[in-house]
Parts: C-alpha cells; structure tokens; sequence
C-alpha cells in the first residue's frame, strides 16, 4: 500500500490527523450499525413473506401475507418487484400517485445508504495487492503517520522543501 509521506508533521499536527481519523471510525462504525439493522429488516419482510402450505400466492399479499377483499384492498402490483401487495404494505414515495412495496422501499433506503446504487458501475476500486481488501484513504494516512521517522527530516515533504522547520 503506498503510503504519503508525513515526516514534515509536527507531533500536533499527527495528533489532529489521527483525531481526524478515530472520529471517521467512529461516523463508520454508527454507519455500518445502521445499515446492518436495515439488512436484518429486509430479511425479516423477506421470511414474512413466504408463501405457507395451502396459501394461494394469488389471493394474499406477497409482503404481510394478509389475505386479499373481494371488494376493498384488492392488492395492486408493486411497480418494481411486480408482486400484488395490499394497501397496508404500500410505501407512497415523493411524486404524487408514486409509491413501492415495503420491501422495495427498504432495498432503496439499503442502497441508497451503501452507496451501491452509485459504485454498482464502479466495482473496480483501489485494492491491496495482497488481501484484496479496499484501501480507503484514512487507512493510507493512518499507517502513513504510524511509520517511525526517516533519520533525514529535511528531505523534502511533497513540494520538495519540508515545512517541520517552522523557525523562522
């Protein structure tokens, strides 16, 4: 993995970076608590869903299992997943007269919150040679900060000249 090169930092100036850093986790960590809560409500809608013997898919709703009216709450196919849902399993979306299943609904909210509806065309990210795990960059910077410093300070930061020597 390459790294960037951090001997011009001073010790502060690692510190804020780190704290930087740790408060990233930290954001990262609540992410993944709340996508993973999402994952289990999709799978939960999914088993609530399954057809049991003897039930007629036809004639209950493919979300809540709920058995259909012949008159009110007749079921309606769900615009995306082409299944005939009842009125309680419907979620209205921003435009008027728009709405989805429930489990369409939470696989949008999943996306949405992964980022995979952007990087589904993007599957090629930056990879460590070895593992094969995604590099993001504050792990580049982290064990960038966490080298032990080169003997040579004074050799040039990025620009060519290092700024740790600050006396002025």
């Amino acid at each position: 993995m390459e790294g960037v090169d951090m001997n011009c930092l001073t010790e502060t100036e690692r510190d804020a970076i780190l704290s930087v850093i740790r408060r990233n986790d930290q954001l990262q960590q609540a992410e993944q608590q709340r996508i993973s809560k999402l994952q289990s409500e999709v799978k939960f809608i999914r088993l609530k869903g399954v057809i049991k013997p003897g039930q007629d898919a036809a004639k209950s709703c493919a979300r809540c299992r709920t058995p259909f009216g012949w008159i009110f709450n007749k079921g309606t196919i769900c615009p995306q997943c082409q299944h005939r849902i009842c009125d309680t399993c419907r979620v209205s979306l921003e435009q008027p007269g728009k709405w989805v299943c429930v489990l369409c609904h939470k696989q949008m909210q999943l996306q949405a919150m992964t980022g995979d509806w952007f990087y589904s065309k993007f599957r090629k990210s930056k990879r460590h040679k070895r593992t094969n795990k995604v590099i993001t960059g504050s792990e580049i910077v982290r064990t960038s900060i966490h080298r032990p410093n080169r003997p040579n300070r004074l050799s040039g930061c990025n620009t060519g000249e290092c700024v740790a020597d600050r006396r002025v």
